[in-house]
């Protein structure tokens, strides 16, 4: 349940992330502040998707790291 739980609070802080460039904050602090975000939606992400489960984890790492297989697997 908390492994579903961040993986939709990494959601939700992706789309603070995209309306970051309407938030009044001033020069390097909003890309500091974006920089806080991305790492917590990459936390969020990972831990939940660990914590779901290791088949639901191992399915989402193939799908964004392939595997290449060689010419002769082929």
């Amino acid at each position: 349940m908390l492994g579903t739980v961040l993986i939709l609070l990494s959601g939700v802080l992706f789309f603070l992330m995209c309306g970051l460039p309407w938030i009044y904050v001033w020069g390097m602090n909003k890309w500091l502040v974006g920089m806080v975000l991305y790492v917590l939606v990459q936390v969020a992400w990972w831990i939940g998707a660990a914590m779901v489960g290791p088949s639901a984890f191992r399915r989402i790492w193939t799908f964004f790291m392939p595997v290449r297989k060689s010419k002769e697997q082929l």
